[in-house]
């Protein structure tokens, strides 16, 4: 493909460019869409709610953050050649940016994984104490 590329016109530059802006676009959005997922889970099992209502912030915050920072690095042209593949290789505060990011939603994914199992865990808990307060009343 990269012969084919260079045939068209397009240098290896331009080939490094739009792939590394795929990669980071699709590993910011891959980290996003977790959190978003986790936060589904959450108002499903412990609020009972419709995640429904939240979808169109989903989309904004998975797909239109990840957009943002792949736009403002396109414009900085921070993406190119790194050691193995085409990527950021600007700044340092790219990487501090993203990294700060993937933190963060990896501390929000946790913090509700925690959340639900504890709710889960009382909710079982909760009912098998009643369970067994109905066979002691049957059972009299």
């Amino acid at each position: 493909t990269l012969y084919r590329a260079t045939s068209w016109g397009l240098g290896q530059n331009t080939i490094c460019t739009v792939s590394g802006a795929m990669i980071e676009f699709s590993q910011f959005s891959s980290v996003l869409w977790s959190s978003c997922v986790a936060h589904m889970i959450v108002q499903v099992v412990i609020s009972k709610g419709v995640p429904e209502r939240f979808e169109k912030w989903y989309f904004l915050v998975s797909l239109g953050i990840p957009a943002a920072f792949v736009t403002f690095v396109l414009c900085t042209k921070s993406i190119g050649a790194g050691p193995f593949w085409c990527w950021v290789n600007g700044p340092q505060g790219f990487w501090l940016f993203e990294s700060s990011f993937s933190a963060l939603s990896l501390l929000f994914n946790l913090v509700c994984l925690i959340r639900v199992v504890v709710i889960m865990a009382r909710e079982r808990r909760g009912t098998e104490i009643s369970n067994s307060g109905l066979e002691k009343k049957h059972m009299s």
